[in-house]
Order: C-alpha cells, then structure tokens, then sequence
C-alpha cells in the first residue's frame, strides 16, 4: 500500500509532467510562425547548440537523486562505531554478480564512488550507483527505492 507522502510525490511529478508537456506542445506549434525554422536543418542545429549549451548549465543529471540518497546512507554507516556488522552488497557488471563488501573497509565516499581499502593496502573504487543493498548482520538494513 502505497503512503501519503508517496502518492503525494507521485502526484506532483504528475502535474510536473504534464507542465513540460504542454509547455513543448506550445513551443512545438508557436516554432511553425517563425519562417527560419520551418527549414528542418536549421531547426537541428539550433537544437544540437541549445542541448551542448544545456550541458554546461545542468552539470547534475536528475536522475541522480538515488546515487545521493545511497551515498548520505553510505556515509552514515561509515560513521557508526559498529562499522565492522554491515556489508555493502554491489553489482559488479563485469564478473555479472553481486559482491559483499565488509562496511569496515570502506574509507569515503568521493564524487559517486566507494573508496575501499583491501588488507594489501590496494584502494578500489566502486561506483556509487552500483550498491544494491546494504546489510546489518546478515539482514536488510538498507535497499536503493525502499522507504
């Protein structure tokens, strides 16, 4: 069963939708009265220098408000002082499996990645968007899209 505060996101994102929407339709149909850009080559390349000009003014995707979420909960287990019951559990796209990873290894979290040290003293980096779970002694304590 879903929870207000969710039905409540979902409705926003709802109207949100709808405004963008409805904002391109009319910018769609008002782009027809201006005779330069009925020239379809030049609708494209005035549409490639906007989207390279958005690039510098969006540096953030918005799909990255989970990768903040992961890393604030990430973080607050760093902090705990018994660190050494969690586990990260992450994908690893290559070897197509999942890994545990002891919480007590982790050393900081650096723009979206795990910053780990194995007993060797070798540092690894693991994207932040790749944690799955993060475990309490064997149980669930946290997952990406959990409330």
């Amino acid at each position: 069963m879903a929870s207000g505060e969710q039905i409540k996101k979902f409705a926003w994102s709802m109207l949100g939708a709808t405004g963008i929407i409805l904002f391109w339709r009319g910018l769609w149909e008002g782009s027809s009265f201006i005779p330069l850009l009925a020239e379809p080559w030049v609708s494209f390349v005035i549409g490639l220098v906007m989207l390279g000009f958005s690039a510098f003014i969006f540096r953030e995707s918005p799909l990255s408000e989970l990768e903040k979420i992961t890393a604030n909960v990430l973080r607050d287990i760093s902090k705990q002082p018994e660190k050494q019951e969690f586990h990260i559990k992450y994908q690893d796209r290559l070897a197509k499996k999942d890994f545990l990873l002891e919480a007590k290894n982790l050393q900081r979290i650096e723009k979206g990645f795990l910053v780990v040290q194995d007993q060797g003293g070798q540092e690894s980096f693991i994207p932040v968007a790749r944690v799955n779970e993060v475990l309490r002694n064997g149980v669930t304590h946290w997952k990406p899209g959990a409330a």
